[in-house]
């Protein structure tokens, strides 16, 4: 465990020129890691009023110098100049939290695919317009994962059996039904010209050939460790599919060619694991968590993670004295990442979110 109580999770992230750009989960900020020496820094926060927003941004994407958080729980696109370092904000009108889980470029567009937003939108990042998609008005899905594939878009319904597949330059929206009895499925890659999905309720795969809309199914239950549930992301690594399950420390590699699984543990014994993987300049790499400050990539190379600077900055910035966010008897680790996430409340142990995470950390 790190002797600094603040901490990250990195859901996802981009790659600029030598950087790694990332939203940490725990609290509201951009940060940004070199590659090389694994040290990071803080960016800033696009809106002051909702620095206490757990899991304000999600995804990140990058075009033309400009990197755009994509709005979970903040209120707003926010969006960072990388060449002046100042933020700009895009307004959202969608009242719900958990807006979008995902976000999909293509060209000089951004997708937004929601989650429990009500809407599909379409960012024009030239414009700098947002609008809604007129084809996807009557879709009502909740989608945690998606792939673009030659132009298309290609997502899930969340727990449901059906695939789908979006394209944006001509407005085309087409369904594939998977087995029902296979169970249900959520997340969505794809290895090649193939689209994969797993499963939720069972350690299983579906690929689907696109043109002939062929399925074939592939079973891992003997790999006790990965279990079938959603919180999968699946990489594209040559002809073999890795998927990992946030929070693991191993992973199951599928030849989509001749069917092969194999498990891979990269820290056996890690009990915190990896968060997902993300494609660096053609390599993969496994993003740091709580207790798992490395970035490891598959091919052997390791990132270790130097962020309590960055970390330090962020309170400072937000208001916060530094030395109330070091282990203290009354705040230690364990205390203040209770106080990040819940607070217990009511009787049977009920738990609530809090709103303001630092509130009992202030002067």
């Amino acid at each position: 465990m790190s002797n600094t109580s603040l901490s990250r999770i990195m859901e996802k992230c981009c790659v600029v020129n030598n950087e790694i750009w990332y939203v940490n989960a725990l609290i509201n900020g951009l940060f940004k890691v070199d590659m090389e020496t694994g040290k990071a820094l803080y960016a800033g926060t696009p809106d002051q009023n909702e620095m206490y927003v757990r899991k304000a941004y999600l995804e990140l994407i990058y075009c033309e110098n400009m990197l755009y958080m994509i709005p979970y729980n903040a209120s707003s696109i926010g969006i960072y100049d990388v060449l002046t370092g100042r933020f700009h904000k895009i307004f959202v009108s969608e009242e719900t939290n958990e807006k979008f889980h995902e976000a999909v470029l293509i060209e000089n567009k951004i997708y937004l695919l929601p989650y429990k937003a009500n809407s599909f939108y379409c960012l024009d990042t030239s414009a700098k317009k947002l609008s809604e998609i007129k084809e996807l008005k009557n879709i009502n899905v909740s989608v945690l994962s998606s792939v673009k594939r030659d132009g298309e878009i290609w997502f899930a319904e969340d727990g449901g059996h059906n695939l789908y597949c979006f394209e944006p330059i001509n407005g085309k929206l087409k369904q594939i039904v998977l087995d029902k009895e296979r169970g249900h499925f959520s997340s969505v890659g794809k290895v090649g010209n193939k689209i994969l999905i797993t499963a939720i309720d069972k350690a299983l795969v579906a690929c689907v050939e696109p043109k002939t809309e062929c399925m074939a199914y592939y079973e891992f239950e003997k790999y006790s460790s990965i279990k079938g549930e959603r919180n999968y992301y699946i990489a594209e690594y040559g002809e073999k599919a890795i998927l990992i399950r946030i929070g693991s420390n191993d992973c199951v590699v599928i030849n989509i060619e001749n069917g092969e699984i194999k498990e891979k543990a990269f820290l056996p014994g890690l009990s915190d694991g990896f968060g997902k993987i993300c494609k660096m300049r053609h390599r993969l790499a496994m993003l740091p968590t709580v207790e798992n400050r490395a970035f490891r990539f598959i091919d052997g190379r390791t990132i270790f993670l130097d962020d309590e600077e960055a970390l330090s900055d962020w309170a400072r910035s937000n208001g916060f004295r530094w030395e109330e966010c070091k282990p203290i008897p009354d705040y230690g680790v364990e205390k203040l990442l209770q106080i990040i996430n819940w607070y217990p409340a009511g009787k049977g142990g009920r738990k609530q979110q809090k709103n303001h995470i630092f509130e009992t950390l202030k002067e």
